[in-house]
């Protein structure tokens, strides 16, 4: 009735250019311009007819992308792009008609300059607490250090009552503060990445102001060296990346996955006795890092690792799936004694994979160390992401090097009874992996019957092919899949 009395208002002259599109409810408009994806686009419908004039201005989302649909077409300097894609922003958020908004997203042009001021950004936050905001996103490019500012301006988060999910990339560029009277009673989702901020207002954040918060992700640097303590008794998932600190707690009962990275604490307390996911980038111990889990589990569902840490791993007895990311292992002979030592802890596991760097000591008697320490295994999966060619052609250690001993290819300790599937990721054939699927070949392994090597080039070596068919058992089916690069 009301869009009935609302067509019948603009008289005979909307009449004559109304046409088929125009004539729909603006329920269906409003579905027709979300499609375009850029509310700059949106407000260019203006122009159509007094009918479309202000049905972009009652959109439930707007949507800015600076290095999109909405940068600039001119062929002007970075930075006046970039003024001309804030002053758009503005604009449209000073237009808009709706009391209500579901979804703001603004994602800054690269070009943007160092001198954007806080208060800009503020008056944008503000409009999407006032407009009860349910999702938010804020995507500030990043400022290099040697630019930014000796002292970061303070940029104000107000209270988002409605808000369920907020993204806050500041691009190294503010101090994020939040009122200590401040409540997100609906916030689940919350990230915060390249910002500065006082670990009582990061607490205080975690602790008593987002009472549901389910899933937090943080990249931030507080402003002073400092203790952090992070109690939240809904959290699930947390990515923890805090620089400048001192002792870390985290005291989550919910949680069960927990991304740690950049960690140069000297001290970290973690209770979380439904932990079930682990990823840490970075070895704790080659900074004196003294982890403590306090009663989690030693049985997880996922590990993963940037580079073996001794600690983490005696920490657990069983993984279902253990991965073994950045491995690279230099050309020292105490480089490999190393490898072999920390490997000698690695937890029982299902699944393994390994992406390999580095490493300048026989592919073979790496990848057989870590079966025989992980005998468990039903897959196991190697990316080989060799950058220098010369470590695929062989091991370029110093001749007493432990790799090039017989005993390091040994099999007769080496039992994999539960070993099914082999993968090999690789760029270029080598003698290294048909070295190692010969051996592999040769381990007890009675169910072992499938090897696949994925090959990224454009066509698979056929003499290469039928080199490691020809060192495997015959009832091991090798498939080889190739993928296309430019």
């Amino acid at each position: 009735m009301d869009e009935d009395r609302r067509r019948r208002s603009h008289g005979p002259a909307d009449a004559m250019d109304t046409d088929c599109i125009s004539g729909l409810p603006d329920e269906l408009l409003h579905d027709i311009l979300l499609c375009l994806e850029s509310t700059r686009a949106a407000a260019r419908t203006s122009v159509l007819s007094r009918r479309w004039r202000h049905v972009w201005a009652h959109l439930p989302e707007l949507v800015f992308n600076g290095d999109g649909t909405d940068s600039d077409d001119s062929d002007g300097e970075d930075s006046v792009a970039a003024a001309a894609f804030l002053d758009t922003v503005d604009g449209a958020l000073r237009t808009y008609s709706a009391p209500t908004i579901e979804r703001i997203v603004i994602s800054l042009p690269s070009g943007c300059p160092a001198a954007i001021p806080a208060r800009r950004v503020g008056s944008w936050l503000r409009f999407a607490s006032r407009h009860q905001v349910r999702t938010l996103s804020i995507d500030v490019p990043w400022l290099p250090t040697r630019e930014a500012p000796p002292k970061a301006k303070v940029l104000v988060l107000p209270t988002f009552g409605t808000a369920q999910d907020i993204s806050l990339d500041l691009g190294n560029r503010w101090q994020l503060r939040i009122r200590p009277a401040s409540v997100f009673r609906a916030l689940t989702d919350l990230r915060i990445r390249s910002a500065t901020m006082e670990a009582r207002v990061l607490e205080a954040l975690v602790g008593s102001q987002c009472a549901r918060l389910s899933n937090l992700d943080l990249t931030v640097t507080l402003v002073a060296e400092s203790d952090i303590s992070l109690r939240s008794d809904s959290l699930e998932t947390l990515s923890f990346c805090v620089d400048n600190t001192r002792r870390v707690e985290i005291v989550a009962p919910m949680m069960e996955e927990l991304s740690v990275s950049q960690f140069y604490a000297t001290e970290a307390r973690i209770s979380a006795p439904k932990l079930a996911e682990l990823v840490w980038e970075g070895n704790p111990d080659d900074f004196g890092s003294h982890i403590q889990f306090d009663d989690a589990s030693r049985h997880l569902r996922v590990l993963e690792v940037s580079e073996i840490s001794s600690s983490l791993m005696q920490r657990f007895d069983k993984v279902d799936e253990l991965r073994l990311v950045t491995v690279d292992i230099s050309e020292k002979i105490g480089e490999y004694n190393n490898f072999v030592n920390d490997t000698n802890n690695l937890p029982k596991c299902a699944t393994l994979s390994v992406s390999l760097y580095q490493n300048c000591h026989g592919f073979a008697p790496s990848m057989l160390q870590l079966l025989r320490k992980c005998n468990s295994v039903t897959s196991f999966t190697i990316d080989i992401c060799w950058v220098d060619e010369s470590s695929m052609k062989g091991p370029s250690c110093p001749l007493p090097c432990p790799c090039r001993l017989p005993e390091s290819c040994k099999l007769d300790d080496i039992t994999l009874d539960s070993l099914k599937m082999v993968a090999i990721h690789l760029d270029k054939e080598s003698h290294e992996v048909v070295e190692f699927v010969k051996r592999l070949s040769q381990c007890n392994a009675a169910i072992l019957k499938k090897v696949v090597i994925y090959y990224f080039n454009k066509s698979v070596n056929k003499r290469f092919c039928a080199k490691v068919r020809a060192v495997c058992r015959p009832n091991i089916k090798v498939k080889f899949i190739a993928f296309g690069s430019d």
